[in-house]
């Protein structure tokens, strides 16, 4: 049996999709392995999906630590709010007041660090993976190679860091990152990356040896999604699931005025800004249909019963990789092998994206409809047709991540 630490600041109770992509592959890597995970505990967050703690599985073990940031003042301060806005806007104003190494919990990771120490040599671990952001925890177990030289450390990347498009930072703010994330890649033994084009990216940027990185994509839970009810069916409908942002919302009238009455759109989760306003006002004209957050289980079952999910990715974000897409692919997976039924992804993206390129010509993706008839003139696909999709299943991805371990 492998031992591994796993830093994960992102955990249930905590959800969302920067939780699902560390929970599902850890609870895989634990069914044969031990699992010590520290993450944090008691801190002010506007996405909770308790239901994730029933489904842990295998040898793993929870420590809760202090963290020192944003959301953990906001926990001391009492604040209590459920919405994303609120819990943004009232985070600004904080984080405003504390210092910038503290935002990226560079301080949290040395207290981290300290207590994992302890913990690796008590309980004999050779194996350390740190899953980011928080990037600030790649700089502080960089410093663990000093001190432990046999540790077998991982870095695991949800997101990019110093290149995030969302992220705007001054020229000497870059300069900096760019030399803590030359220096955390070199102290690593392996890298997890989210694609084949980030991996490219840092091998070239920082000279990263190109056997280095390894790429393992978001993916679908198998063992979520296929235990579906006895009889279910399928709605000729469509479903947009997950945030939907102020910076989506022109591409999601588009899709509106483009679908034009013809299906109902269903859009579940949090709606951001102004977004639930315009949302309710939109409706009384076109069929759309509104519900509240789900917890990701839910949601996952809710989503069987769907023929179309909606992608939406603007011109600006076109690295975009939504993870609710690969659930959607083992949903597709799912029904075409209980129900023979062909479902299908509807992708408003950018043409020169990710999304597209990556996806380009894979059996059910509709990349940027014509015209409506584009959703119904496809025909019957093969049983083969989500053959592609096995490589996003987290029970493939967790045996190549177990192949890393020592």
């Amino acid at each position: 049996m492998k031992k591994v630490l796993l830093w994960a600041y992102y955990y249930p109770p905590l959800g969302g999709s920067g939780v699902h992509r560390s929970f599902y592959l850890f609870n895989e890597i634990a069914k044969d392995n031990y699992v010590h995970i520290i993450t944090v505990k008691n801190i002010k967050y506007y996405n909770y999906d308790e239901t994730l703690l029933k489904r842990i599985e295998g040898s793993i073990r929870i420590t809760r630590l202090n963290s020192f940031d944003v959301p953990r003042l906001l926990y001391i301060m009492g604040k209590k709010t459920k919405k994303a806005e609120n819990y943004k806007q009232t985070a600004s104003i904080v984080s405003k007041i504390v210092h910038a190494c503290t935002r990226n919990r560079l301080v949290t990771g040395l207290y981290w660090l300290i207590v994992s120490i302890i913990i690796i040599r008590k309980e004999k671990i050779r194996n350390m993976v740190v899953t980011g952001p928080p990037f600030g925890f790649f700089i502080s177990v960089a410093l663990i190679k000093y001190l432990i030289k046999d540790i077998n450390l991982i870095l695991d990347y949800r997101d990019p860091w110093t290149n995030d498009p969302n992220i705007l930072m001054k020229r000497s703010q870059i300069k900096f990152y760019n030399f803590l994330e030359k220096y955390s890649l070199e102290k690593a033994d392996k890298i997890l990356v989210f694609s084949d084009k980030f991996r490219l990216y840092i091998h070239k940027k920082y000279h990263v040896a190109f056997k280095k990185p390894i790429t393992i994509e978001n993916g679908y839970p198998e063992d979520v999604i296929y235990n579906p009810p006895n009889s279910y069916h399928i709605f000729d409908e469509i479903l947009y699931a997950g945030i939907l942002y102020e910076r989506q919302w022109d591409l999601f009238k588009k899709a509106v005025l483009f679908i034009n009455n013809s299906k109902i759109i269903n859009v579940v989760g949090y709606l951001e800004g102004k977004i639930k306003y315009e949302l309710k006002k939109l409706s009384n004209k076109y069929k759309i249909r509104i519900r509240e957050y789900m917890p990701n289980d839910d949601l996952i079952k809710y989503s069987q019963h769907f023929k179309y999910f909606l992608v939406l990715i603007p011109n600006y974000d076109k690295s975009m990789i939504t993870a609710k897409i690969f659930s959607y692919m083992g949903i597709i997976k799912l029904n075409k092998t209980l129900k023979n039924e062909d479902c299908f992804i509807i992708g408003f993206v950018p043409e020169d994206g990710d999304f597209y390129q990556m996806f380009k010509n894979k059996p059910h993706i509709i990349n940027n409809p014509k015209k409506l008839d584009d959703l119904s003139d496809i025909g019957i696909l093969d049983e083969k047709s989500t053959k592609w999709m096995d490589k996003y299943s987290r029970k493939e991805q967790a045996k190549i991540i177990n192949d890393l371990l020592i």
